[in-house]
């Protein structure tokens, strides 16, 4: 803002600014406006680096032409945003996380996503929440469609109302196709009821796991992407050996071949024989200590 303190002998004069970003040096100037009375007069300038002074004189044009003192100002720091991966996807949700970087030179910002399901196109926002320290925040988004794909950024909005925006990030609900790494448990007999833990990648959006005839899945878990839990009842009649894992979700299906093992439970007759062993050995024991007991009192004796 300027001052048009006297038109000197001028009827109108043409008022604006010259302004830079170095003392002393104005390479840039505003659209001027002509003026017929001494008058107040502002420029809004728009387009400026943030974090940086610029330098400024207000000027009139009339019959000569005048210049006010140098002024300076400097532009605020915007806060920083940064896109995190999505966590804990499901079939039909994840978890949207960002963070906070930096507040700038505001004292509080409201943070939120954007989001949408092509590149570069957010037609929805989560809600906003306000947040006062750098730090991490999350949103748990539901209601999304399987296998498709969709496309996200950190929003963060400071005191001026400008938005700050991460970098675009992406993830596909339960779209993916599975891949079957690991199985633990490897193994169980004929009667077991057990807890079995299956890793992998592109998990999510689970729809049934196999371990073959003879053995019933009771209930399936899913712990995150790259991992599932599978309560199994192994019938007292299966098959003993190696058995395939095929997992399908809403992407497809992978099989661990030979992944879980069926074992034979130990021999009735092998536990029996053992059983026995123990028992002759240790009335062997026995008898050797009574004997060892009776030599030493006819020792005492004589």
């Amino acid at each position: 803002s300027g001052n048009l303190a006297s038109l000197g002998t001028a009827g109108s004069v043409t008022v604006s600014f010259v302004w830079g970003t170095s003392p002393g040096s104005y390479p840039n100037e505003t659209a001027g406006v002509a003026k017929t009375v001494r008058e107040k007069f502002y420029f809004d300038l728009g387009g400026l680096d943030p974090s940086t002074t610029y330098y400024y004189l207000a000027k009139a044009v009339g019959d000569g032409t005048s210049y006010g003192v140098e002024m300076s100002f400097t532009t605020s720091t915007p806060p920083s945003a940064v896109t995190n991966d999505a966590t804990n996807v499901t079939a039909n949700s994840a978890r949207l996380r960002g963070e906070l970087a930096s507040l700038g030179t505001t004292s509080s910002v409201m943070v939120s996503f954007v989001y949408g399901t092509s590149p570069g196109s957010y037609p929805n926002e989560t809600a906003a929440t306000a947040v006062t320290t750098a730090s991490t925040f999350f949103f748990d988004l539901s209601g999304l469609t399987p296998g498709i794909a969709y496309y996200y950024k950190a929003k963060v909005v400071g005191d001026d109302g400008t938005p700050v925006y991460g970098a675009e990030k992406t993830f596909t609900p339960g779209g993916g196709t599975p891949s079957v790494t690991g199985v633990a448990a490897e193994k169980g007999s004929p009667g077991n009821e057990l807890t079995v833990m299956i890793s992998g990648s592109n998990l999510s959006g689970i729809i049934s796991v196999d371990f073959g005839p003879g053995i019933t899945v009771k209930e399936i878990w899913l712990v995150s992407d790259s991992e599932i839990t599978a309560r199994i009842v192994i019938d007292s009649k299966a098959e003993f050996g190696a058995r395939d894992v095929s997992v399908t979700t809403t992407g497809g299906t992978d099989t661990k071949t030979g992944g879980f093992t069926v074992a034979r439970p130990p021999s009735v007759w092998h536990s029996w024989w053992m059983y026995l062993v123990a028992i002759v050995g240790g009335l062997l024991v026995l008898t050797m200590i009574v004997y060892f007991a009776a030599w030493v009192v006819r020792r005492l004796v004589r």
